[in-house]
């Protein structure tokens, strides 16, 4: 699932989505002027929220997705998850640019909290 800008996610569950074979799309890719908020994203193939440009994840469950739990570029507002592994998980928050993170629970991966360099066209479909 990718957004637009101005979009609102709210009290939305999304499940068993991502891609199987190369883990390299998330269940749900958004951009700037978007909102995910009081949402469940669990339990899909691949990373659980890929994120580019300045949205706001607030108050979401993120848990048992296949890769990462939110992989970050630009300068998001990520505050007050609920973020845990799935089986094959190791990052948390995988984070490049200028996030704000804050009161995020995070567990049960190798690296909670994982600072990197990458492609920002990654979640472009």
């Amino acid at each position: 699932m990718s957004l637009g800008p101005n979009s609102v996610i709210n009290n939305v569950v999304i499940k068993y989505g991502g891609l199987s074979n190369n883990y390299q799309y998330p269940a749900l890719s958004i951009g700037d002027a978007v909102t995910v908020t009081n949402s469940e994203i669990s339990n899909n193939y691949s990373d659980g929220v890929g994120v580019s440009g300045s949205p706001i994840i607030k108050d979401n469950i993120i848990s048992g997705n296949g890769g990462i739990g939110i992989k970050i570029s630009g300068s998001p507002t990520i505050t007050g998850n609920i973020i845990t592994a799935g089986s094959f998980s190791s990052i948390g928050l995988k984070l490049s640019g200028s996030p704000l993170v804050s009161a995020n629970k995070i567990s049960g991966f190798d690296y909670g909290v994982y600072f990197y360099t990458h492609n920002p066209e990654q979640y472009h479909q």
